[in-house]
């Protein structure tokens, strides 16, 4: 490093004040998290041309984050800040430097080591990276100003703070160190380990380019530099548009990818549906990715989350039907799912096993567009989770109760205390061994989950050696867009002949749908067809075909309790793999999206 006085250099100006350049009202907190099982009133859908997904944030904040350009796909970036958008959002992207360095890591303002695969601010023998550095004591108007001096120096770099631009060298663990370090140069102090500033460097050498502190409104934007399409490596997945990072909470940073809307729906599309999909299954996802898009609030510093809490976003898919999907989200461009003018809360889910339950019977809201429909369409299907059964002990359920909240001895008994009209769980109670009593009820019914099935709210429970009848829901003759659906009488007495679309099953008895509900019949089966849907006066109607349920006997031959179940999912709104089995039999995206969101237009 040079030792000497810089104050010869060009059109160096004397400001050791370091003036605010504006007032920062971005003041970030922890993000809001709702609870799933409380769901906020949709907004009007948000004019969004850029979304933000979070990425990482709060409980997996993280202390150094690694990019890297993907090969053809760019190369360096611009780094920045992202200020207030017309629409209030920090989504306008403001470049305060570039390099064309294609792998770097952001850190927090933290003495960090490079540990083979990213940083730490645990300490080790690798690559050091100080959290102090010398600071010259003038400040700058531009970046190019302030990198031209920071040249001067073998690790000088640009940092920039409140507004204006300053030049720092050197790395330094501690402050005793740097301060050591500061007699040797003149016009300097030392400066570092902020609460909230953020450091750029060069992650395979660990070359600091770039520090940003903006004191509690801090956020660092990174923007791909390149002439077309632009795809950034980020945790082995690959992502477009850019990022940004804060540190709200004065520590770990928080993590938001920033990219087109639509690419954002065409992401989500490829994990939340499968790649090979008729057409009008996916057109209809899509609606719903991007209308929960447009109304999502769940979270305060960025549109939606990357998880289940809102929908999941894994980045760019790279496979080969990457362009498809594009095309289909592009058919869709722009429109939304609406009831009564407004955006609606478009959730959906797997499969329903049967049916869906209603938003009132699984989070209190009650939608009239989110209520409970019998889904005769998945049984055309395989979903993978037509059936599910799990056995449980029962100090295997005491142990489930408790964790689940109930403050219990050992349990004696569990039963399913209420069914909703379409047969789907809405309260499950648990008896312990003082007699003391605790019912779940809603998404909470949901507890018999695990690595092997995500356990829908469609099921039984069955005692210790004991039975049980469920339903089957199914088509009750071919199925197709306006054809009349029948169940037929056979020739012997007492049983039934029932056409699914695919074979004929026969039953001693026969349930069928009326307007108070199911009903058990013998004799000559009466179906009613399901009523029409009308997205908006004057418009044309669509008919689905009438719903036929069957029962049959489930007999648990162990000494546990059985749950035995069909769906994969919270059982609201729409049904991914219904809207497949519909697509197959010719309905349109907008008669699937009418089925399950009834009442409801799409425009």
């Amino acid at each position: 490093m040079k030792k000497h006085s810089i104050t010869h250099y060009l059109n160096l100006k004397k400001n050791p004040k370091k003036t605010p350049l504006r007032c920062m009202a971005f003041a970030l907190a922890a993000v809001l998290m709702i609870s799933t099982l409380v769901l906020p009133v949709p907004a009007s859908a948000k004019s969004l041309d850029t979304i933000s997904v979070g990425l990482y944030f709060v409980n997996n904040a993280l202390e150094s984050a690694n990019l890297q350009n993907v090969t053809g796909y760019g190369s360096g970036y611009e780094l920045g800040l992202y200020d207030l958008d017309e629409n209030g959002d920090y989504k306008q992207f403001v470049a305060l430097a570039q390099t064309d360095v294609v792998d770097i890591s952001m850190l927090i303002d933290r003495t960090q080591y490079f540990s083979g695969s990213g940083y730490t601010t645990s300490a080790s023998s690798g690559l050091m990276v100080g959290a102090y550095h010398l600071e010259l004591v003038y400040s700058y108007d531009s970046y190019q100003q302030a990198r031209d001096t920071a040249m001067l120096y073998d690790d000088g770099f640009v940092a920039y703070s409140y507004g204006k631009y300053f030049v720092r060298f050197g790395s330094y663990a501690t402050y005793a160190d740097a301060q050591a370090e500061s007699g040797l140069y003149a016009d300097c102090t030392v400066t570092g380990e902020s609460e909230y500033g953020i450091t750029v460097v060069q992650t395979s050498t660990g070359r600091i380019l770039f520090e940003l502190d903006e004191g509690a409104g801090t956020n660092l934007g990174v923007k791909p530099l390149g002439s077309g399409e632009t795809r950034t490596w980020f945790k082995g997945k690959q992502y477009n548009g850019s990022f940004r990072y804060d540190r709200p909470e004065g520590e770990a940073m928080h993590v938001a990818n920033l990219l087109p809307l639509e690419q954002y729906v065409a992401a989500v599309l490829c994990r939340e549906f499968g790649f090979s999909w008729p057409e009008e299954a996916m057109k209809a996802g899509a609606c719903c990715i991007r209308t929960f898009a447009m109304t999502g609030d769940k979270h305060r510093t960025f549109d939606v989350c990357n998880s289940t809490c809102c929908q999941v976003y894994e980045g760019v898919h790279d496979g080969s039907q990457w362009e498809y999907i594009l095309q289909l989200c592009e058919a869709t461009a722009g429109e939304c799912i609406y009831y009564d003018n407004q955006p609606i809360l478009a959730v959906f889910h797997s499969s329903n096993g049967g049916a869906t339950s209603s938003s009132a019977d699984t989070w209190t809201m009650d939608y009239p567009y989110l209520q409970g429909v019998y889904d005769p369409f998945e049984s055309l299907v395989s979903t993978g989770a037509k059936n599910w059964s799990a056995t449980y002990s029962l100090s295997e359920l005491t142990e489930l109760a408790q964790t689940w909240g109930f403050q219990c001895s050992a349990i004696t008994e569990v039963y399913v205390s209420e069914y909703s009209e379409q047969g789907n769980v809405n309260a499950v109670t648990f008896v312990d061994a003082n007699e003391t009593s605790h019912t779940f009820t809603g998404e909470d019914t949901t507890m018999f989950r695990s690595s092997a099935y995500n356990g829908s709210r469609r099921y039984v429970i069955i005692p210790p050696w004991g039975s049980a009848e469920v339903s089957d829901v199914k088509i009750g003759e071919e199925g197709t867009p306006g054809s009349d659906s029948n169940a037929q009488g056979s020739s012997e007495a007492g049983e039934f002949l029932v056409y699914d679309g695919v074979s004929t099953t026969a039953h001693t008895t026969i349930s069928v749908l009326t307007a108070s509900g199911p009903v058990t019949v013998s004799g000559e089966a009466q179906i009613l067809r399901a009523e029409t849907a009308q997205s908006s006066p004057g418009a044309e109607t669509s008919t689905y075909p009438s719903v036929v349920l069957t029962t049959r006997t489930i007999t648990n031959d162990t000494g546990d309790y059985m749950v035995y179940g069909s769906g994969w999912g919270h059982n609201v709104g729409l049904s991914a793999y219904g809207a497949y089995a519909m697509a197959q039999q010719g309905y349109s995206y907008t008669e699937i999206l009418q089925y399950y969101y009834q009442g409801a237009s799409i425009r």
